[in-house]
């Protein structure tokens, strides 16, 4: 299981703009503040293992790893 500071050392490593995080029960959802136009969208980084999934395919997958229920909390990297 992977924490806060190795999730977002992963994410940076995909896209150095990324300075949003969300943290959910199963995983990390991070994005950047100012809009991009090279920008690929959200990246989910799996607290398993690691792993990133683009977003838009995960929240259509398993939209319920997303819901306010599985919230913990925010915040910027």
């Amino acid at each position: 299981m992977i924490g806060l500071q190795e999730a977002i050392e992963l994410a940076k490593k995909e896209n150095k703009a990324f300075d949003l995080w969300k943290e959910y029960k199963s995983l990390y959802v991070f994005s950047q503040s100012i809009e991009d136009s090279k920008f690929n969208g959200p990246l989910v980084i799996l607290k398993h293992n690691g792993e990133s999934r683009p977003f838009s395919n995960w929240s259509v997958k398993y939209p319920e790893t997303l819901s306010m229920a599985q919230f913990i909390k925010n915040g910027a990297c």
